[in-house]
């Protein structure tokens, strides 16, 4: 159900890892890590009580927080992260988030944007028109591509670690699947790398 500027829930059929999970995707976890304290905060309003020590119920238990985080990540593959560097969704976790904060009639209750990924995503946008992938693309010139141009395109080289090779490929998937210029290109350029992500699995 819906609260006055709250998320707030009573489904008992959302398990403890699936509340975290949605509080991460509200949070915006889907483009960039979130805390563990932050995460907490947004569980016990999307599930009120679900995470409050038993003698002291209005204190969250912060604790509690982090296992479901673990098992979020560990078991059910929704989050990556830890406790030190915060968390993020992964394409599998911001899917089911998508769909259960629909369900639940909270996603309209999503952290908007901040003036800086405003920005960013207006810089990065200008970028990728102005590559030579894009200039390609449009021409038709798009089956010789390889994974060394997905990889310029996404700014990704030797220095970029696998964790956030995926965290840019995702964040663009994010703020470009949809975008009716650039759409296509970033699905096409994130396929490639999938590929080589398997490859060297």
């Amino acid at each position: 159900m819906r609260g006055r500027g709250r998320v707030m829930t009573n489904d008992a059929s959302l398990a403890n890892h699936e509340v975290v999970t949605i509080a991460v995707f509200l949070l915006r976890g889907d483009i960039q890590l979130v805390e563990t304290e932050d995460v907490a905060v947004k569980a016990a309003e999307v599930a009120p009580g679900r995470f409050s020590w038993r003698k002291y119920p209005e204190q969250i238990n912060f604790e509690s927080v982090r296992r479901r985080l673990t098992t979020a990540a560990d078991d059910y593959g929704y989050v990556i992260g830890s406790q030190r560097d915060g968390w993020r969704l992964t394409d599998k976790g911001r899917e089911f988030a998508e769909a259960a904060a629909e369900r639940l009639e909270v996603a309209e209750q999503r952290r908007p944007l901040s003036l800086r990924e405003k920005q960013w995503r207006s810089r990065e946008r200008e970028r990728m028109l102005s590559s030579h992938a894009y200039s390609a693309f449009t021409k038709g010139d798009n089956s010789s591509f390889t994974v060394e141009d997905a990889e310029r395109f996404f700014r990704i080289d030797e220095h970029v670690s696998a964790q956030q090779r995926k965290a840019r490929v995702e964040r663009a998937l994010v703020f470009f699947s949809d975008d009716d210029e650039l759409g296509a290109l970033v699905a096409a350029m994130a396929a490639l790398l999938s590929g080589r992500n398997r490859d060297d699995q």
